[in-house]
């Protein structure tokens, strides 16, 4: 996260006018959050966010429509640059099944386990152990969800196959 230090609105529209990315950000959600001008604050966030901000990024995917590839394109950007929020929150949106949800709730994991494709399901977790490992404890909380939900699944399976092979006993 970036901790903000004090600066003056001069220095930090002549910083943003240079081109600097930390500038860009903070201008872009002075815009976004006090002006009626959403529209610049957008486009300083996004100017901030093609320079490689990191947190102008995950701005970006959080403002795009639930399943577009802005939201993948700028999670993706940043989870490649390191952040764990950002490669939580990428692998959530290929476990919701490819680009996304507009819900921002995790629904019940074996629902996600039926509906994830083996490719979306790799990525997936490729992505929210690379979080886990940097400490995000819901990444965490998702991987050890789903690795109960196969589980039960695996069990669910194993004992219909048991009264199956039961049933033809008895014929």
């Amino acid at each position: 996260q970036t901790e903000f230090i004090e600066v003056s609105k001069k220095e930090l529209i002549d910083s943003a006018e240079a081109g600097e990315p930390e500038a860009l950000y903070r201008l872009g959600l002075e815009k976004l959050d006090g002006d009626k001008v959403e529209h610049m604050g957008v486009a300083y966030i996004c100017q901030a966010a093609e320079k490689g901000h990191v947190e102008a990024q995950i701005k970006l995917s959080e403002m795009a429509a639930g399943d577009s590839e802005d939201k993948e394109r700028w999670l993706r950007a940043a989870a490649e640059q390191g952040s764990a929020i950002a490669q939580r929150k990428l692998g959530q949106l290929y476990i919701k099944g490819g680009r996304g949800s507009k819900s921002s709730s995790v629904p019940p994991l074996l629902k996600w386990a039926k509906k994830i494709e083996s490719t979306n399901k790799t990525e997936a977790l490729e992505w929210l152990k690379k979080a886990a490992d940097q400490g995000d404890t819901e990444a965490l909380k998702i991987l050890e969800e789903l690795e109960q939900s196969e589980y039960r699944e695996r069990k669910w399976k194993f004992r219909k196959k048991i009264k199956i092979a039961a049933s033809l006993v008895w014929l």
